[in-house]
């Protein structure tokens, strides 16, 4: 049996060796059969891309720039020049009709303003205590005395002097002969200060609304 051990193990090695043999020759066949072999065959024939250029590198910085570039902020609108100019032109309008109302109501009253001659045909003498009765007059209305020019005159007092007949010092004193005078609102006294026409009848009392 020793005697045969060393033939047996020739025959193992000669045995392994020819599996391995197999093995190497399987695998290069594999290899060469292999779509992993053909892509890289196919990727060394592909042909390089030409280099980039000067504008595409313009270009494409730009693209990233933009994309990269912060969002502006959404400011608060201001008014502009014309809407400022608007808002003003509207001002002055309403003040110029608002001017323009008042002069027409000014000129309402002044044209409503009406004359009287008192006592009528007989002017300003001793019975025109009684001319104002059922006229009604308006604060601004204007009173005409005609007169003699001497024989008469106009004065204008308080309740208190129509009452008593006296003439305040430094009065009102009218003596045209043809005088005008605008009532006031309220109540109006007018009288003669020559002595005795006043306690004759020569007095008025005018009640403007």
């Amino acid at each position: 049996g020793t005697a045969l051990l060393p033939q047996w193990l020739d025959v193992v090695h000669t045995r392994r060796a020819g599996v391995a043999t197999r093995v190497i020759a399987a695998t290069l066949l594999a290899s060469q059969s292999s779509p992993c072999a053909g892509t890289a065959a196919g990727y060394k024939r592909r042909p390089r891309a030409p280099p980039p250029t000067q504008a595409s590198t313009r270009t494409h910085a730009l693209l990233a720039f933009t994309s990269s570039a912060p969002a502006r902020p959404h400011l608060p609108s201001t008014p502009t020049s014309k809407a400022v100019a608007m808002a003003q032109g509207s001002g002055s309008a309403t003040a110029v009709l608002a001017l323009v109302l008042l002069c027409l109501l000014l000129h309402g009253d002044f044209a409503e303003s009406k004359v009287y001659t008192v006592g009528d045909r007989n002017g300003w003498a001793l019975s025109s205590g009684g001319w104002p009765r059922g006229k009604r007059f308006r604060a601004g209305d204007v009173l005409l005395f005609r007169y003699g020019r001497g024989a008469h005159n106009v004065v204008a007092v308080s309740a208190a002097g129509y009452r008593s007949c006296s003439a305040a010092r430094g009065g009102r004193t009218y003596n045209s002969g043809s005088d005008r005078v605008t009532l006031a609102r309220g109540t109006n006294y007018f009288i003669c200060s020559v002595p005795g026409h006043c306690q004759a009848g020569m007095k008025m009392a005018v009640t403007a609304a």
